[in-house]
């Protein structure tokens, strides 16, 4: 989302707090925070029912009248009504947001047993300032109205929030170099890029403040050349660059392990629903694993996803070619949601994104092609590149091999690009090759008849009849 112009960009950066510098010891601390956390989640639901006495239009599905709720919990907030307005917009935008589900019984009336405290950053009021001493950052922050000032957590656990962080921080104006953030709280002193965020106690008992910073978007650099991406016999993904040997693999042997783990349990449920089991209880364990296994699922999309386009980004690769022909690895998967989350992820960094997943169809042994050679006494296969056919060909790929070599299929390509596919191909089944060593490039043929039956090439350059005498295709 485009804030303050079309270069910045605004994000929620959490950090928990590691430290109590000054206001109190650590057990004071959390004594504070947790009165004051109560105090606003008792008054985000104070605000609810407000603003439910006050909407007498919600049950006739029409449109309400102006709601105010900041009146209900006003005069609670002594000194402190930007706290007050702040929670009744947080809780007005939430009534207003799921106020039409309410009115047709979709939803029940919302209620909160947690509210966070804000952390106030704007023109009109600063209760967070944040400092950072060359090692760690301090918060300087009020909770209710006293003044603590905090240490946040650093080391690699947090060091991309931490540099997020420091991020918005430099984003501070020339008039304020040289002064400290934590000394007064003055509107004029409040840090640039850091605006109203929040301080809350997650589950394991620790304060965390979750920053809304306001930051530029990443500079663009040049881009160049494609990525890529192919689904694999043995693999989950295998990418490489255009004139790639060595291929970026993304193997998934614990997704494969899930998946059939998954299919597995499953089974042996539906299997003890039938047996006179109680089907309630098999109907809730089913339910509950469904659920467990979908966001597992979603999980493990996101990860590989960013390991493409995150490869992508370091490879500063014009566009990503996505090629999903081959799906035996893992038959029961959602593939589509990975090509999905691949292509908005590349959006986001400016990468063209293509899907090309392979269409077969009639090869012209007479155009330029590359060709698949098979060695049948050796059992390997030669992977290069040619701008005719025939016998004479033939002759001249069987150098290095003692026997005659039989071509199992062809992939047409302009004469321009046959380099770059060979390379692909090459870069593809670079853990079948046989000897690194030789400037002759053999494959094992396993691995390569495996793959071209998945794609549907096998036998696709005329000589299927001559391939069934030579190799057992069943």
């Amino acid at each position: 989302m485009a804030v303050n112009g079309a270069n910045m960009r605004s994000r929620t950066i959490s950090i928990p707090v590691a430290e109590v510098i000054e206001g109190g010891t650590k057990a004071e601390f959390y004594c504070a925070l947790r009165r004051a956390l109560d105090f606003s989640f008792r008054s985000a639901n104070k605000v609810m029912s407000s603003l439910i006495q006050q909407d007498k239009w919600i049950w006739a599905g029409a449109k309400s009248d102006r709601l105010d709720a900041y009146g209900a919990i006003k005069s609670s907030f002594e000194g402190m009504s930007e706290i007050a307005a702040t929670i009744s917009r947080s809780v007005e935008k939430k009534y207003n947001d799921e106020r039409f589900d309410i009115s047709r019984g979709k939803k029940s009336i919302p209620s909160f047993r947690s509210f966070p405290w804000p952390l106030l950053s704007n023109k009109s009021k600063t209760t967070l300032f944040v400092a950072d001493t060359g090692e760690v950052l301090h918060c300087r922050l009020k909770i209710m109205n006293k003044w603590w000032v905090v240490r946040l957590c650093g080391g690699s656990s947090y060091r991309d929030q931490i540099k997020g962080l420091r991020n918005a921080m430099r984003e501070r104006s020339e008039s304020m170099a040289g002064r400290s953030d934590l000394q007064g709280h003055k509107n004029s002193d409040k840090v640039p890029g850091i605006g109203d965020s929040k301080i809350s106690i997650d589950k394991r008992g620790v304060a965390v403040i979750r920053f809304s910073s306001n930051t530029k978007d990443k500079e663009s650099i040049e881009l160049s050349g494609e990525l890529h991406v192919k689904t694999a016999l043995d693999s989950l993904l295998v990418a490489s660059r255009e004139r790639d040997t060595v291929p970026f693999v993304i193997n998934g042997d614990h997704v494969k392990r899930f998946v059939e783990h998954r299919d597995r349990t499953k089974q042996r449920l539906m299997q003890d629903r039938k047996s006179g089991s109680s089907r309630a209880a098999i109907k809730q364990k089913m339910t509950q694993q469904s659920e467990k296994n979908v966001n597992r699922l979603k999980s493990i999309v996101h990860e590989v996803s960013s390991q493409v386009v995150s490869h992508a980004v370091r490879r500063r690769v014009k566009t990503i070619v996505l090629d999903m022909t081959i799906k035996s690895y893992i038959t029961s998967f959602p593939w589509f949601d990975l090509a999905s989350k691949i292509e908005y992820k590349c959006a986001d960094y400016g990468i063209e994104f293509r899907n090309a997943t392979l269409q077969i169809d009639k090869p012209e042994i007479d155009s330029p092609h590359i060709y698949f050679a098979y060695a049948p006494i050796c059992k390997r296969v030669k992977i290069g590149k040619s701008t005719r056919a025939g016998m004479e060909r033939i002759q001249e790929m069987a150098t290095g091999s003692p026997e005659d070599l039989i071509v199992l299929a062809v992939d047409n390509q302009p004469k321009k690009n046959l380099t770059i596919r060979e390379k692909q191909h090459h870069a593809y089944f670079r853990s079948a090759l046989i000897d690194r060593s030789s400037a002759v490039e053999w494959f094992d043929a396993k691995p390569v008849i495996a793959w071209l039956r998945e794609v549907g090439w096998f036998g696709n350059c005329g000589n299927l009849s001559q391939l069934k005498q030579v190799i057992d295709i069943q």
